[in-house]
């Protein structure tokens, strides 16, 4: 399975979540390097993650720097490595608390 399409599962079930809403960022020429797949709020609390389709991949340094910059700023980051999203889901669950 590629990357994007984790992605948009990920998208798809957390905005079907109440008081959840995401959207997917596109890298390119206009974006800053290591920008977050998916950025949104949850519960009022803003979040940012990062998406991997295996335990194996990493991220950049660059997706290391803009995550460890957002939780500096207050925000709330994750690496997921789950194709199925559950994993996402329950982090989203701990934001509500």
């Amino acid at each position: 399975m590629e990357e994007a399409e984790v992605v948009r599962r990920m998208i798809k079930r957390l905005n079907s979540l109440p008081g959840v809403y995401c959207f997917r960022t596109h890298g390119g020429t206009f974006q800053q390097k290591g920008t977050p797949d998916i950025v949104g709020t949850a519960h009022g609390r803003f979040f940012a993650i990062e998406a991997k389709r295996t335990a194996r991949e990493k991220p950049t340094e660059a997706q290391l720097y803009n995550l460890k910059k957002l939780r500096q700023a207050g925000g709330a980051t994750f690496v997921s490595h789950d194709p199925q999203v559950q994993e996402v889901v329950e982090w989203i669950a701990t934001l509500s608390t």
